[in-house]
C-alpha cells in the first residue's frame, strides 16, 4: 500500500496520491465485504487495497473486473478439480439466498471457519486479472 501511495505521489504529486488513497479505499472497501461475511480472509483484503493503491482509482474498477474473471475461471477449475460441482452450485444458492434474507451476516455453515470448506488462493485471481488489465488494458495502452 505504502508502495502505491509513495508510486503514485511521485508520478502525479498530491494528485496522485489522492487518486491511490481513493483506489485504496474503493478496492479494499469491496472486498472487505467479502471479509466481513467470512469469505474472504483478511490478507486477501490488503491486497486487493495495496492494488488499488498502486493502480489507483481510475483503474481500480477495471482491475476488479479483471480479477473476478480470473477468481470465476479459478473457482471452476477448483470445483472441478476437487469433485465438488454440485456441492459448489448448491453452496452458491443457499449462500445467496441467505444473503439475500440475513443481508451481511455470517452464513452459519458456508464460511472460512468451517474445517471442510473449500478454500481457494484468492492471491493467484489477484495476480492473473492484473496481469491481464496491464498487459492488454490499461497500463501500457
Amino acid at each position: 500500500m505504502v508502495a502505491g501511495l509513495v508510486l503514485q505521489g511521485i508520478l502525479h504529486g498530491w494528485k496522485g496520491l489522492l487518486l491511490s488513497v481513493e483506489g485504496w479505499l474503493l478496492f479494499g472497501g469491496v472486498f472487505l465485504l467479502f471479509y466481513v461475511v467470512r469469505a474472504m480472509g483478511a490478507g486477501d483484503v490488503k491486497l486487493a487495497a495495496a492494488l488499488g493503491s498502486i493502480v489507483g482509482v481510475s483503474a481500480t474498477v477495471p482491475v476488479m473486473l479483471a480479477t473476478a474473471c480470473a477468481g470465476a475461471a479459478l473457482a471452476i477449475c477448483f470445483m472441478v478439480l476437487s469433485g465438488r460441482v454440485v456441492e459448489t452450485l448448491r453452496n452458491t444458492l443457499w449462500v445467496t439466498g441467505f444473503h439475500i434474507q440475513h443481508g451481511l451476516q455470517v452464513h452459519p455453515v458456508v464460511n472460512l471457519d468451517n474445517p471442510v470448506g473449500g478454500r481457494m488462493p484468492y492471491g493467484l485471481a489477484f495476480a492473473a486479472g492484473t496481469a491481464y488489465w496491464a498487459l492488454s488494458l490499461g497500463w501500457w495502452s
